[in-house]
């Protein structure tokens, strides 16, 4: 199974390099294994962000800051986003119904506190969202996805690694690999068509109604796992 190791030597072979490290964490003293050390979170968090891959997409209620809080007047609603949030995707409501939240969209907009804690404001109350989480754990990832992330990480390591116009050259080289196996994986993950929703509104939380049965719906891009309070 994969591992950040083994996704680093592979990414180092393709660069032709011996492909030897065997710890970035910390690293075990190579030049290769400080390299792989500093891109790795990089390139992993660039690849889990390019897609909207369901093997990484969650539904987590939002928790709404004070109201002391709240820097933005244009919003009626601030709400802290999940530690493990990389991109926004979909408001989620009780109805089963969702906004897709597109860049530029007037319907939300993603900002800071004064503490520069991340947060999601809008004017929606009661809502989950629907987002891209980072997994930090390659074993979790599917072997298309792997591979093709080796070759994003292999184009951040050209230059350090292989120096000069031949290392810019394996960058680029790295970089168009990284597009096609991406293109290849988000086939393969998007025939993962059944996805789930977790969110539980808080009334209902308090009333201890949280078991039931789901239904499936259509809702012309994917299919959704309803939660029993949306039927």
């Amino acid at each position: 199974m994969a591992s950040v190791v083994t996704l680093c030597n592979l990414a180092l072979s393709h660069l032709g390099d011996r492909a030897t490290v065997s710890s970035i964490d910390p690293p075990e003293g190579s030049a290769q294994a400080d390299h792989c050390a500093q891109f790795w979170p990089i390139a992993r968090d660039e690849a889990l962000s390019s897609e909207d891959w369901r093997f990484v997409s969650t539904v987590a209620p939002l928790v709404a800051v004070d109201d002391t809080l709240q820097i933005d007047t244009r919003w009626r609603y601030g709400y802290v986003v999940p530690a493990d949030f990389l991109v926004a995707r979909e408001l989620v409501f009780t109805s089963g119904a969702t906004i897709q939240l597109e860049p530029g969209s007037p319907l939300w907009e993603l900002g800071t506190l004064a503490s520069g804690a991340p947060i999601i404001f809008t004017n929606y109350e009661d809502v989950a969202l629907r987002y891209t989480r980072r997994i930090a754990d390659p074993n979790r990832y599917p072997p298309r996805f792997g591979t093709a992330l080796s070759y994003l990480l292999a184009s951040y390591l050209a230059g350090p690694v292989v120096k000069g116009k031949t290392g810019a050259q394996a960058s680029t080289t790295a970089r168009s690999m990284w597009d096609k196996l991406r293109g290849e994986a988000s086939v393969t993950d998007a025939n993962q068509a059944k996805t789930s929703s977790a969110f539980t509104p808080s009334g209902l939380r308090a009333r201890g109604d949280a078991s039931g049965e789901g239904r499936t719906i259509e809702d012309g891009t994917a299919r959704r796992e309803l939660p029993f309070w949306a039927q």
